[in-house]
């Protein structure tokens, strides 16, 4: 399956000392394709993200963070995160990611797990797990990505999809003659944009002269909640600037 990285080195890009002297630290040598992925990405997110569970945990959920080594937010490190879970699980895993719910994925990094993807369903709150206890979910971290898929709700417009998944690309090819057009909650495309942080739509339909309306209130609010969208808070700062007077 071919993927896309969101936001690849977002916070810097990772040099070979600095996983050696993770290593180090965990005392352990990270599997191979997932330490490839952190010096290729740092962080960075696949794009499809969702995967499937088994029914009783809920079919399927999707990842939100993905750590990495690097200076940014603490609930976005791999370090910070090791150092926050360990004791409560196996010292043969690592949480790598979460979900939005509060839980977490997880990699073995030695013994007989090695390599294997585990999901932790703590659900936020954490105490201690037995192995037994987390769900398998592939034998390897290429087997994970390879498995995960696009989820399509069936009652979203093309337009919707494209804007929550930032794709300009497919955006153009529904884009409505009246880009102010608005949607059952009265919300036009870019204030959907600023709502699902899709910067790159943001600033496409910006270009195109959409009125950027209520987009900073709707950032704003997201921002308050969710780190990452600062950046749709950021862009529109600076296109409320460019038209001031």
């Amino acid at each position: 399956m071919v993927i896309k990285i969101i936001h690849p080195n977002e916070y810097g890009r990772l040099e070979p000392e600095q996983v050696v002297l993770f290593e180090k630290r965990i005392n352990a040598r990270l599997p191979g394709d997932f330490r490839d992925y952190l010096l290729k990405y740092n962080g960075g997110k696949p794009v499809p993200n969702y995967f499937s569970l088994p029914s009783d945990k809920g079919e399927s959920t999707y990842l939100h963070h993905f750590f990495g080594l690097h200076n940014g937010p603490e609930t976005r490190r791999l370090d910070k995160i090791y150092e926050l879970y360990s004791g409560y699980i196996s010292e043969n895993l690592i949480c790598f990611a979460d979900d939005p719910f509060g839980s977490l994925v997880c990699i073995g990094i030695r013994g007989d797990e090695y390599g294997r993807i585990y999901f932790w369903d703590i659900d936020g709150m954490a105490v201690k797990t037995d192995l037994a206890d987390l769900t398998l979910l592939s034998d390897s971290f290429t087997e994970f990505c390879d498995s995960l898929f696009k989820w399509i709700n069936p009652d979203e417009s093309e337009i919707l999809r494209a804007i929550r998944e930032d794709n300009v690309g497919i955006l153009k090819s529904f884009l409505p003659e009246d880009i102010e057009s608005e949607d059952e909650y009265g919300r036009t495309m870019i204030e959907n944009a600023a709502i699902c942080n899709s910067t790159g739509v943001i600033l496409f339909l910006y270009e195109k002269g959409a009125m950027l309306k209520n987009a900073l209130f709707y950032a704003e609010k997201n921002a308050e909640f969710f780190k990452e969208h600062k950046r749709a808070v950021e862009l529109i700062k600076s296109l409320k600037m460019d038209t001031s007077p």
